[in-house]
């Protein structure tokens, strides 16, 4: 009778939730077990896989032991907060390396759309989790989204989860010549790994899953109902452009908003440029503007073979391209195509219909020049990532329907 009771109360829980991720205007994904007070346990998957934390000039920890474990009440949460254990790691020259974790938790969020791919945050600290290599002290402390986490549901009813983590903010101690900065904060931490996460109640495995909400992934033309059409964009998280050089040392720009502006002449058309302005721009630990120049960002709906992408436009683009700066790192991007990774989702109905356009496109050619910048000279190793919800408008301003088919 007990089982039965839980499973009864997870499922009204689970259509709740249903129910208010389907009333709003983009999609989602959630954590489901179908089991009350379940507990989350996060495993690296085996040999030869680890974990790697990189802090900048080839300071790289590898970490054998990177478990983790929480409960959670409801069946279905979002997101799921869990306690860390890195152990068993080394650091340069082999050295052992362990964390006193203090308290922080990571805290696993699904995503806001179907694609499932979420982030992390790093929550809980009093005040920062720490390591040391001889007589250097590495601490990281509280931060949101630090970077993506890829989830990929298995038929044993587990999940994977793939971390590719490029922003983190860290603080070193009497570091000397170890790492860079020898005594201060950083912000180009990165982390890497996969977990296989697994779920239990009473002891007892069950299964789990990341569970998307709203409709399908989908390819194609962008239609509207009426032309011309204006086509505008909001962001839905952080949007990022990260640089890195084969080294793995990694900057990012980091922008908390985004709107877009874009047209087209027709009621059907296989890709959409749009001028973007960013806002709440960081970059090596300094607010920054985004300068676009001649240039426009282009998204291709995909209907051939090739699929969807992201590329860089504009007649000027070549001569003004897109520029951002801190004191000592110069960024510059210009006009490229192709970049793969763009997926969309078609949302709502009738004249509220709208896409939501999911980028994580690499592969992005780009020139850095200044003593700041963790590698100078132009690369093709940048990468863009971002969610944007699209809506449009007719000639005179009303609302009409959008979507990819």
């Amino acid at each position: 009778m007990k089982r039965v009771k839980t499973l009864g109360l997870a499922a009204v829980a689970a259509l709740a939730l249903t129910a208010l991720l389907g009333a709003g205007t983009s999609s989602a994904a959630y954590f489901n077990s179908e089991q009350e007070n379940t507990t989350w346990t996060g495993a690296v998957p085996g040999s030869p896989s680890q974990h790697e934390l990189h802090f900048g000039f080839g300071f790289v920890m590898t970490c054998k032991d990177a478990s983790f474990s929480g409960l959670s009440q409801l069946g279905s949460p979002d997101p799921i907060v869990v306690t860390p254990e890195l152990s068993d790691c080394t650091g340069p020259m082999s050295t052992p390396m362990d964390w006193t974790i203090n308290g922080c938790k990571y805290r696993f969020s699904a995503g806001k759309t179907a694609n499932l791919v979420g982030s992390i945050d790093i929550v809980d600290c009093a005040p920062y989790m720490e390591t040391k290599f001889y007589n250097c002290r590495i601490r990281i402390g509280n931060q949101e989204n630090v970077g993506t986490v890829k989830y990929v549901n298995t038929e044993a009813g587990t999940i994977t989860a793939i971390a590719d983590l490029s922003s983190i903010t860290f603080s070193t101690f009497q570091c000397g010549g170890f790492i860079s900065p020898g005594g201060g904060t950083g912000y180009t931490g990165t982390y890497e790994g996969e977990w296989t996460i697994s779920g239990s109640s009473e002891g007892i495995p069950i299964p789990v899953e990341v569970k998307p909400v709203g409709t399908e992934i989908v390819s194609g033309y962008f239609r509207a109902e009426e032309a011309p059409v204006k086509i505008g964009g909001g962001s839905l998280n952080t949007q990022s452009i990260t640089i890195a050089s084969g080294m793995k040392q990694q900057q990012t720009l980091g922008c908390s908003s985004a709107t877009l502006t874009g047209e087209a002449a027709s009621t059907k058309s296989q890709a959409v440029a749009f001028v973007p302005s960013y806002s709440g721009c960081t970059f090596i630990g300094q607010s920054v503007s985004v300068n676009m120049g001649g240039c426009k960002i282009e998204l291709n709906g995909g209907p051939g073979e090739e699929g969807p992408s992201f590329a860089v436009v504009g007649a000027n683009c070549a001569s003004s391209p897109i520029t951002f700066a801190q004191t000592n790192c110069k960024v510059t991007v210009g006009p490229q195509t192709g970049a793969a990774s763009v997926t969309y989702t078609n949302e709502g109905s009738g004249k509220l219909r709208s896409v939501v356009a999911n980028i994580a496109a690499s592969g992005l050619t780009y020139t850095a020049t200044g003593l700041a910048c963790a590698s100078k000279g132009t690369f093709s190793t940048g990468r863009y990532d971002g969610q944007l919800s699209l809506t449009a408008t007719n000639s005179a301003g009303q609302p009409q329907g959008i979507s990819v088919e």
